[in-house]
């Protein structure tokens, strides 16, 4: 779908992947595979413990901003690049550090 329509960018919903709780760090996995640039969670984000673990080593996986600090995934800033058919990158805030 992504070489079929030309995609720059693929955002999955991951927020009840896991059977519609929450998502798992193989499910995140096969988003990615498939090319998602990045997979959102939202108020369900924990629904799967395992996710407050690999959320630390998933630089993809996009917490909501307005969790209490220190929540697991800090926050993550995302950039657009200027290069056309570039690919998306994140990077942590110095806050989230």
């Amino acid at each position: 779908m992504i070489r079929d329509w030309a995609l720059d960018l693929v955002v999955v919903n991951g927020e009840n992947a896991a059977g519609g709780f929450g998502i798992t760090e193989t499910i995140y996995q096969e988003f990615i595979d498939a090319g998602a640039d990045a997979v959102t969670l939202g108020n369900h984000a924990w629904d799967q413990r395992e996710a407050l673990v690999f959320i630390e080593r998933a630089p993809r996986l996009v917490r909501p901003a307005n969790f209490p600090r220190g929540t697991p995934g800090g926050a993550r800033r995302w950039s657009i690049p200027r290069a056309a058919n570039a690919r998306w990158w994140s990077t942590r805030s110095a806050a989230s550090s």
